[in-house]
């Protein structure tokens, strides 16, 4: 999603391009439709790194909305850390570069960019 012209708006997006990028890293860019550039997600076997290239000159973030009341494997949202726990198992997410937030109205969670960036330690 993206703050446009004052109003938040779902960003609509081509077909993605999905490339071996070496030893345990995938690059995936996926064009834009609704704005102008590409989201650019890198995944290694450490992190997640999602950076929008390009030209879009807007408050862009993600949000996880899920459709019903499913259980969740959440249990604390912080400004820089996700905690879970799923089939006995505790997980963090950590944002090394990016912030979490609660921002309501059917969503989970946000996760927004610093600088333009979202890094999520795995």
């Amino acid at each position: 999603k993206a703050i446009i012209n004052g109003k938040e708006q779902l960003i609509e997006g081509g077909d993605p391009t999905i490339v071996n990028a070496g030893a345990g890293r995938l690059l995936v860019t996926w064009p834009l439709k609704s704005v102008k550039g590409s989201l650019k997600i890198e995944f290694s076997e450490q992190q997640v790194k999602i950076s929008v290239i390009g030209g879009l000159n807007a408050k862009w973030f993600l949000d996880l909305n899920v459709a019903g009341n499913k259980k969740l494997p959440f249990t604390a949202i912080d400004q820089n850390k996700i905690a879970a726990q799923f089939e006995g198992m505790n997980y963090d997410l950590i944002a090394a570069k990016g912030k979490f937030s609660k921002p309501g109205e059917g969503s989970i969670f946000r996760i927004s960019p610093v600088d333009n960036v979202i890094t999520l330690k795995l």
